[in-house]
């Protein structure tokens, strides 16, 4: 490891968050009444309007991209995986990468199937934890 490698990703992501906290605590302490809106979505609500449409388009848009970065590169290092042991078996050797991808097709629309359960129904995700400590 470089000491470049070693300076963006072990020490600066904590210096900024360092930073990040003592410039909020210091402007919290400093000017308190500067933190607040003024209600501005009340007082503008036209001008306001396309910008909070596409804020939320764009907060979508990052749980998305973030959701299928985080899914694919497993699934896809795990069908190359399988692709390859596949080869190794004598009855696996004609295993295309089609059929594989078409096998764990049902996996992904569970996990839309799944998502979208969660975000009609929220609760659902704390069902559990309330059934067992009450609440």
């Amino acid at each position: 490891m470089t000491y470049l490698d070693q300076f963006l990703f072990g020490f600066y992501p904590y210096l900024c968050m360092v930073s990040f906290f003592l410039g909020s605590w210091a402007r919290f302490d400093r000017s308190q009444y500067t933190w607040r809106s003024q209600s501005s979505q009340l007082l503008r609500r036209r001008q306001l309007f396309w910008g909070s449409i596409l804020f939320h388009v764009g907060i979508l848009g990052l749980f998305f991209g973030h959701f299928f970065g985080l899914l694919t590169p497993p699934v896809g290092l795990n069908v190359y995986t399988v692709r390859s042991v596949a080869a190794q078996i004598p009855e696996g050797s004609d295993v295309s990468l089609d059929d594989i991808f078409w096998g764990i097709l049902p996996f992904f629309i569970l996990s839309f199937i799944v998502l979208a359960i969660l975000i009609l129904v929220p609760s659902i995700s704390t069902l559990l934890p309330r059934t067992m400590f009450g609440g």
